[in-house]
């Protein structure tokens, strides 16, 4: 459907290749190259006058259901059948998921009839495919130590996002002295917060495409949203081909929107489970003078607690986190909150299953004092809240005071689902998110009774 690489290394119009050989490979395999897949064949196996790899190293990172392991399969097979006696490894996130796509690998290979003397071995500990020409691939744990010991020519890093620098101690001196080796790496986006290695090579690859890492990126253009069907042509290059757009609709509707975002978008979260796309948050900051008629939130984790306040202007709601304290207990939220009498109120709203619920009985004399409810929400309150306040700083109808709290808790944010809603996860997230929490109950209680406003007719 027309995608392109955001990055990618551009092919050499004279050098020497084995693109050529590896699409046959994969024909025998069953699964004749895509289009992007053979476009990283091209420059991952570009060839010095010597033989060797113009490139050691290889990395192409791809939205979810792209046609990863075809490609990997293809140049490790093509390269244990072309060079004799080769010893190559498989490192995924774990061992067992080695184990699985060697083991699928295999299947392809003795079905394809492309080494009929292949040996296939899938015991604990000794998982491998010996061809008969004495080359062997199998599969290693990600660790430092389980890659220690003989000289590697390839080294397979799949989902690359999931493994570890220290990895790369054992492989790299490894594959020292072997002038043919390589380096590959296959992997969907990863976490700002733990996947180092491959969110290094990737600025690598991105800083200098032409330099000495083979590279090849598809992913979503910053001025894209996630959901957005009509685009996703536009960077998930086996759309329309292997997969098609109800497959990827299927799962939009079943992932919170931070995962969706990296597994389909190819986008890197800050941690595991985000679910507010920073560039969104950023532009969405504004500062404005605080009106009469505003909706109190309170809120309280284990890191922390906070007050915060919602009000409309110019047609959009707009958050402002009043206070945040290091301290994970109520008691001082009402006095910050009785200090808010000079706005005028309207609501006061609170998950009394929080930290907060201790206040609940306060809260209620101040709100019975000024004549206004206050609302206690339910767990699935607090979900319904939490994904309107994302789909309203997706659609730009929520604005926000930022303030450093705020911003770290949108970035540490970890979201849990609720049925078949998701919210903000208090215990998981890796920062206090009551600021967060707080704004998104304030902007959508606000809203609900904005909504649920008497209309008043003149005749």
């Amino acid at each position: 459907m027309g995608a392109v690489p955001r990055f990618a290394t551009r092919p050499k119009p004279k050098a020497r290749h084995l693109l050529g050989r590896v699409a046959k490979v994969a024909e025998g395999l069953g699964t004749p190259l895509l289009p992007w897949q053979a476009e990283f064949v091209r420059v991952a196996t570009e060839l010095n006058r010597d033989g060797t790899f113009v490139r050691r190293t290889a990395l192409a990172t791809v939205p979810r259901q792209s046609g990863k392991t075809v490609v990997v399969s293809a140049l490790a097979i093509d390269r244990m059948l072309a060079t004799p006696d080769s010893y190559g490894i498989y490192v995924a996130q774990t061992r067992s998921a080695g184990t699985s796509r060697l083991r699928a690998m295999a299947k392809d290979l003795v079905r394809s009839g492309l080494d009929t003397d292949a040996k296939v071995t899938l015991g604990v500990g000794n998982e491998r495919i010996r061809f008969g020409n004495g080359s062997i691939i199998e599969v290693q744990s990600p660790s430092e130590e389980s890659t220690h010991g003989e000289s590697i020519d390839l080294a397979v890093l799949d989902e690359a996002w999931a493994i570890d620098e220290v990895v790369l101690e054992g492989v790299l001196p490894a594959m020292s002295a072997r002038p043919g080796a390589q380096l590959l790496m296959i992997s969907t986006a990863g976490t700002l917060s733990k996947s180092h290695l491959l969110n290094h090579y990737c600025e690598l690859g991105r800083s200098n495409p032409q330099g000495s890492i083979a590279y090849v990126e598809y992913s979503m253009p910053d001025d894209a949203h996630p959901f957005d069907t009509d685009r996703w042509g536009e960077w998930m290059p086996a759309l329309g081909l292997t997969v098609r757009v109800e497959d990827i609709a299927d799962q939009m509707d079943k992932m919170d929107a931070g995962k969706f975002r990296r597994a389909f978008g190819n986008i890197p979260t800050a941690t595991e489970g985000e679910a507010i796309p920073m560039d969104w948050w950023r532009d969405a900051a504004k500062s404005v003078p605080v009106p009469r008629g505003v909706i109190v939130a309170v809120d309280a984790s284990y890191k922390g607690a906070s007050v915060a306040i919602a009000y409309q202007v110019d047609g959009r709601w707009h958050c402002d986190p009043w206070e945040w304290r290091q301290e994970p207990h109520a008691e001082w939220t009402v006095q910050v909150v009785e200090q808010l009498a000079k706005y005028g109120p309207e609501l006061i709203v609170l998950d009394p299953a929080s930290l907060a619920g201790p206040a609940v009985a306060r809260l209620q004399e101040l709100a019975d004092g000024w004549g206004i409810p206050l609302e206690k929400v339910t767990l699935r309150d607090r979900a319904l809240a939490d994904q309107w306040f994302y789909e309203a700083l997706r659609d730009g109808r929520v604005t926000h005071s930022n303030l450093p709290a705020l911003e770290e808790a949108v970035q540490g944010a970890v979201t849990t689902s609720v049925g078949d809603l998701w919210r903000f996860d208090r215990r998981k997230s890796l920062v206090d998110v009551s600021p967060l929490v707080a704004c998104s109950m304030a902007v959508y209680a606000g809203q609900e009774q904005d909504a649920l406003a008497p209309t008043v007719g003149i005749f």
